[in-house]
């Protein structure tokens, strides 16, 4: 994750005691037909080792772990190993009390939708009651009628860590991730391009808390949507940590959107340049203190969905008093940016608002209502 926006780490890490390999590949014709078959054939300790290909088809969603700690990955990565749910069913479904011992690693989870009526939140993954390891996942194109478009989690202390949630959908609250009634832990994400947006107020189109601890470290968190809270939303008795995080460019609800009875608290993190403002709610302007900044993070083409970061990007740690790397992905890129200002007027010295500034790369330059370009 540290590297490029979509490369994944670490592909075969089976933790500390696991056993027996079984191994499953798309065509059915491993040890077992299914990823599911597989699981149920596991004891404790065992690993499900999935080749590459996509996987689809029953068996191959709304995969349960039955209680057990064991390790589902996938041998090949995330760019290799992909479970598309085809808008069926989510991929997993974790709710047996499972540990931290237990491991979803590898993957890209796609097009998950929570077709059961009775347990609908989470579009890619449902975790409830249970602690799992999420490790090197992707999680696209999930939607769900209610909260967590790509992940939901209840009554969890999960560790998740360098996962890329995009494109993902809640109709109510958390268009990437939601998380309520659980202690968790997030580092190395990038949340970009989700959304929380259905006929009410839709909060957390990035990350959704609501009476939870949420430690978080080097998240990026762009271009995000939601009515209140496009970046983040920390609902009633949330608790939010962020540490060497970006929050970024998110449409419409704003940046960070905090209710009175919830703490937010920021150190080394950039937020800038969202829509509706930076911090909404009750939620204190942070900048310039504990080495919180609000300046243009400078990703390497924002258009094209690459989120790395240029040489004279803020975020780098060279560049900042923190000395820190601050987001999920490193230096991309060498591009040398052009300081501009001006103002844009007519006949009468009257300024123009909205008036575009051609061809600057990255993001669009308009002038401002006093017809400033800045």
């Amino acid at each position: 994750m540290r590297a490029a926006p979509i490369v994944v780490l670490a592909l075969l890490v089976p933790l500390a005691g696991h056993s027996a390999i079984l191994h499953v590949n798309p065509e059915g014709t491993g040890d077992y037909p299914t990823i599911q078959a597989a699981v149920d054939a596991c004891a404790a300790g065992d690993t499900v080792l999935c080749s590459s290909g996509t996987y689809t088809g029953a068996g191959n969603r709304d995969i349960e772990l039955r209680g057990l700690d064991i390790a589902v990955i996938g041998e090949s990565g995330a760019d290799e190993s992909i479970l598309d749910c085809l808008d069926a069913g989510r991929a997993f479904f974790i709710h047996g009390s499972e540990t931290s011992a237990s491991l979803i690693q590898g993957f890209t989870i796609r097009n998950g939708h929570n077709a059961d009526t009775g347990a609908s939140a989470g579009g890619g993954i449902r975790i409830i009651g249970a602690s799992p390891t999420l490790r090197d996942l992707v999680l696209e194109n999930g939607w769900t009628e209610t909260w967590g478009g790509g992940i939901h989690l209840y009554q969890s202390e999960s560790t998740i860590e360098n996962v890329i949630l995009r494109h993902n959908e809640a109709e109510d609250h958390g268009g990437g991730v939601s998380i309520w009634l659980s202690n968790v832990t997030l580092s190395w994400l990038l949340i970009h391009d989700n959304e929380a947006n259905g006929s009410g107020s839709d909060n957390g189109g990035g990350l959704y808390a609501l009476d939870a601890t949420v430690s978080a470290s080097h998240l990026s968190v762009v271009n995000n949507f939601a009515d209140y809270g496009g970046g983040l939303f920390a609902d009633d008795d949330a608790n939010i940590i962020l540490d060497a995080s970006i929050v970024a460019h998110n449409s419409y609800g704003g940046g960070i959107y905090r209710q009175p009875s919830a703490s937010v608290i920021l150190t080394c993190c950039d937020v800038y340049g969202n829509e509706g403002g930076n911090f909404l709610g009750s939620m204190d302007d942070p900048t310039g203190t504990d080495g919180n900044i609000s300046q243009d993070p400078w990703f390497c083409d924002f258009d094209a969905g690459d989120f790395t970061l240029s040489s004279d990007s803020p975020c780098l740690p060279a560049n900042n008093d923190c000395g820190v790397l601050m987001g999920a992905l490193e230096q991309g890129c060498e591009l040398d940016h052009v300081f501009i200002s001006g103002r844009i007027i007519d006949i009468n010295l009257m300024p123009i608002e909205g008036v575009e500034l051609t061809g600057v790369p990255g993001l669009p330059v308009f002038s401002d209502a006093n017809g400033d370009y800045v």
